[in-house]
């Protein structure tokens, strides 16, 4: 039975959040449990991460982005500490920054446990069942109107003693903020707000439909405020009006939530060192929007009039009628300058070694392009947009670029447009719920709640220290055979590398035979062209001694007449025949010289593939040096089957205490019977406890045993592993070696 219930209580595998931040308290470290997640102080290179937390960061946000990975690898990081250049820390996938003493309360489990359990709801009464209290919803459809409900629910939070001008601002800034989303056809109306107010503590949600929402538009409105770009601060005045700021976006409604708290000055140590607290939830860059359209769509067809940045926007009023919205400058206005900045990046393209895909580029790399573009004068007015267009043109061609002025979504990625239809105070469907992952028992409404793990457990359960222990067995093991699978596949690809070097070797000395024997060819050609100008040169000469030497038709001396047509004619036929052999051989000699320079044309290709094939199989001797990595890898085996072996005996001993124990306790049983003869009083409740007592050692014994013994059979399987392990690199080094040898005789027959 108690093996049964400990399978039902079991905790999938928790989420791992790399502590980066130093000591943690404990009562910190109880919350961070109570969201299933784990502190580790250190992980292994190419461990999973789901969260890494930082305070006080020595090498810099993008120094730890870049080694672990944050950006490729969708780490988020979390700062304990107030982070100044917010800019920065979102750009490197920082996506929060928590006050400690906003984590010890229990005011925001609810908001932490969306952010950590990937758990979400539009409905405040859903959000925060456990208060018992009935939120209000408002449907906001204008900007006109933003007043009035202002004025609502300030009364109603005055009534309640809460800080009326902090709300007021705020409320004002987060509907500023989403109806410039709106004018930039990105949000739309109407603005859903349900707010909950209690005597302690305010909760304000808005939220509202968006099409293809990324993070810039939030990373942009936390800078500093720009007269030229409205966007630009609008959230950051949110931020300071507030006590926790949790902005996070549901893709299947496709809807993007400002959730905001506002609690009393007295719940909280508002003193030097306090800060708002915010968090950045499910909201992807644009980046990694990307990266998740090239996984899911063949054809890609990106918007590339939506990133609200460098000054986009001027002069702009609030959202309705008599909006004036001033853009910049665009490169796909001026189609000859979009052409020759197109022609430029092609070219510098062709000239790159192994240049990426035009899938794999970015805004960075075409800015890297243009750094040598003949008039920077022209293009210094490029911006995102611009990059983003000059990507789509290397993808799609740069006619889909000119022609998509009046195209604004993304194929595959069109949201269903919502019916707003829903009267003010009544409830939707519940939108984007999501299931928490771990143990869930039902309230009275029904409604899922999560359960911490060992919320059920006594302190001195001992069930914990055996699952401590076989979830640390579980991970060594998962370790151990993640090991074996990377260095068998690794042994594979060595493998494959020795066979096609072989192969390349084999194909090396055919082209050797092959260059020998076209060289002899080309040396045979060669004479043979010495001969056929020698003849040239001689039949050249024939040729000119003939026509010197032609007598005339006329009387050769006074007395004797010679028939000069005949004479005439033969010398004809002579000439002719000079000519046409002259003719054939100047044929062959040019046929011939063509034919010395393909070959030697040949020749030199074939010298060239030699060498590459040799430099081939010199990098792939140096791969096999990487071998010596793994023999490493295996020495760090044979240590921890050393430590498994000292584990074992420890366990060992602890099973010759317990034994030692249980012959004490049955020497106390075996008094206690002697003095029960004996007409003495008998203490039966102390005689169960020990009865008891001894049944919890063997049991333990019992378990202990089982553990000594599989720690045993482990240690033998890791030792035959270990075994094979090393003959599989004494046969690899082997096979080097061999590699090696042939490679010398390859080079010293090329040098031959």
């Amino acid at each position: 039975m108690g093996k049964a219930d400990t399978k039902t209580i079991k905790q999938p595998s928790k989420k791992i959040i790399l502590n980066l931040a130093g000591i943690i308290a404990d009562n910190l470290k109880k919350v961070f449990d109570s969201f299933n997640c784990v502190l580790v102080s250190e992980v292994a290179t190419g461990a999973n991460i789901d969260f890494i937390l930082v305070r006080d960061v020595a090498l810099g946000y993008e120094e730890l982005a870049s080694k672990y990975q944050t950006i490729k690898k969708n780490i988020p990081m979390i700062s304990l500490k107030e982070v100044l250049n917010k800019d920065e820390f979102i750009k490197c996938n920082g996506r929060g920054w928590i006050n400690e003493r906003i984590l010890l309360t229990d005011q925001f489990l609810e908001t932490f446990d969306r952010f950590f359990n990937k758990t979400s709801s539009l409905h405040l009464e859903d959000i925060y069942s456990n208060l018992q209290y009935k939120s209000e919803v408002i449907k906001l459809t204008g900007h006109m109107n933003i007043g009035h409900y202002m004025d609502i629910i300030s009364s109603e939070a005055m009534i309640k003693g809460h800080n009326v001008i902090n709300i007021r601002k705020y409320f004002l800034n987060a509907t500023t903020y989403l109806g410039y989303l709106r004018s930039a056809d990105i949000g739309k109306y109407p603005i859903d707000i349900d707010y909950m107010i209690k005597n302690d503590r305010m909760d304000l949600q808005m939220y509202c439909s968006v099409e293809n929402f990324y993070l810039e538009y939030v990373q942009s409105a936390m800078r500093n405020p720009d007269r030229l770009n409205p966007l630009k601060g609008a959230l950051a005045d949110c931020f300071y009006h507030t006590d926790f700021l949790d902005v996070y976006f549901l893709t299947k409604s496709a809807k993007v939530v400002l959730s905001a708290t506002f609690l009393k000055d007295e719940l909280l140590d508002k003193k030097e060192g306090y800060f708002t607290s915010m968090l950045l939830n499910e909201i992807d860059s644009f980046n990694q929007f990307q990266l998740k359209e090239k996984e899911r769509l063949i054809n890609i067809k990106i918007k590339k009039d939506e990133i609200l940045e460098y000054g986009q926007l001027e002069n702009e009023t609030l959202p309705g009628e008599g909006i004036e919205v001033y853009t910049q400058k665009r490169l796909r206005d001026e189609p000859q300058l979009f052409e020759k900045v197109i022609n430029h990046v092609d070219q510098v393209r062709e000239q790159e070694e192994n240049p990426k895909s035009e899938i794999e580029l970015n805004h960075f790399d075409i800015q890297n392009y243009l750094k040598n573009y003949p008039s920077l004068e022209e293009i210094a007015f490029l911006g995102i947009d611009d990059y983003e267009d000059i990507l789509g043109a290397l993808i799609n061609g740069i006619d889909f670029v000119l022609n998509e002025k009046q195209h604004y979504t993304i194929k595959g990625t069109d949201h269903i447009k919502d019916e707003f239809t829903r009267i003010s105070g009544t409830k939707e469907p519940k939108e984007g719920m999501y299931i928490i992952k771990g143990s869930k028992q039902e309230n009275e409404k029904g409604e899922m709640r999560f359960i911490s793990p060992g919320a059920n457990q006594g302190e001195n359960d001992p069930l914990d220290q055996e699952d401590l222990v076989a979830e640390a067995g579980e991970l060594f093991e998962q370790r151990i055979e993640q090991a074996t699978q990377n260095y068998e596949k690794r042994i594979q690809a060595l493998l494959r590398e020795l066979e096609e070097a072989k192969l390349q070797v084999r194909n090396t000395a055919q082209d050797k035979a092959e260059i020998e024997k076209l060289s002899k060819e080309n040396n045979d050609y060669l004479n043979a062209l010495e001969t056929a100008m020698k003849r040239i040169e001689i039949l050249s000469d024939k040729l000119d001694k003939a026509q010197a030497g032609k007598p005339s038709p006329a009387v050769t001396n006074m007395n004797t007449v010679v028939p000069a047509g005949k004479n005439s004619e033969n010398m004809s036929e002579a000439d002719e025949t000079l000519r046409r052999q002259y003719s054939k051989l100047k044929r062959e000699c040019d046929e011939r010289v063509l034919e010395v320079k393909r070959l030697e044309h040949l020749n030199r290709q074939l010298e060239m593939e030699v060498k590459r094939l040799t430099a081939q199989l010199e990098k792939s001797s140096e791969t096999l040096d990487e071998n010596k990595d793994e023999e490493a890898k295996v020495r760090g085996m044979e240590v921890e089957l050393k430590n498994l072996k000292v584990e074992a005996n420890n366990k060992e001993k602890t099973v010759q205490l317990l034994t030692q124990r249980v012959k004490v306790l049955t020497e106390q049983i075996s008094r206690l019977q002697d003095d029960s003869k004996a007409s003495r009083p008998v203490d039966n409740g102390k005689i169960a406890k020990i009865e008891n007592r001894m049944k919890q050692v063997d049991i333990a014994n019992q378990n202990l045993t089982k553990e000594r013994d599989a720690l045993k059979k482990e240690i033998a399987d890791k030792k035959k592993d270990g075994v094979i392990l090393q003959k599989e690199n004494q046969s690899l080094r082997n096979q080097n070696q061999e590699l090696e040898r042939k490679l010398k005789v390859e080079k010293s027959k090329q040098a031959a």
